[in-house]
């Protein structure tokens, strides 16, 4: 799983039929399913939006963008 690959310990989650959202300390994931086929994915870590945070956020997006099949 992406997050603990990056350092996050999964503390919590919630799961759909076509979507779902995970916490892992200050880091959180949300992703949703389309029936074209799509998927979107959220990232966020920490409170504020700062260099360290979004390149955080862009480690955890790049591991699950690489778990995501090509349509």
């Amino acid at each position: 799983m992406a997050l603990p690959e990056t350092g996050y310990a999964v503390t919590g989650s919630s799961l759909g039929p076509t979507e779902a959202h995970v916490a892992a300390g200050a880091a959180r994931v949300a992703l949703a399913s389309f029936p074209d086929g799509r998927i979107h994915v959220a990232v966020s870590v920490g409170t504020f939006e700062n260099a360290d945070n979004r390149r955080r956020a862009a480690l955890i997006l790049e591991r699950i963008g690489s778990r995501i099949p090509a349509p």
